[in-house]
């Protein structure tokens, strides 16, 4: 199973950086690069995000949590993907739990409301 110390030293040499360069973006010594790489330590939770972002991977993936790269952002969403995310966490938080067939009346009953007041607004 991988380590946080694995994905840190992947991503550093999938990217041509010594530990020293990684160090000083990130304004460290050498040697916390390299501990964090061999796991003797791991950094604070704000250091972990910046450098997730750095590298541009989720903290699942740096955290060897999960094997997906890839961040999913609000504004790599289409609007209908942003919509049901929204609408589903809304509901969720309310204890609803939505199937695709409840996202797609959701959606269907947008679009009728919004119909409906183009209309009142001609």
């Amino acid at each position: 199973m991988a380590t946080f110390g694995d994905r840190l030293k992947i991503l550093r040499t999938e990217n041509h950086l010594t530990q020293e360069e990684l160090a000083n973006h990130f304004f460290l010594n050498k040697s916390s690069i390299s501990k964090y790489e061999k796991n003797l330590q791991l950094p604070e939770n704000n250091l972990l995000r910046e450098i997730a972002k750095f590298f541009d991977v989720s903290l699942d993936y740096l955290l060897a949590i999960s094997d997906d790269r890839n961040i999913i952002t609000m504004n790599k969403l289409s609007s209908h993907e942003r919509a049901a995310l929204l609408i589903d966490a809304k509901l969720i938080e309310d204890g609803y739990e939505l199937t695709e067939s409840d996202v797609d009346d959701i959606v269907l009953a947008a679009k009728i409301v919004l119909e409906q007041k183009r209309h009142q607004d001609k």
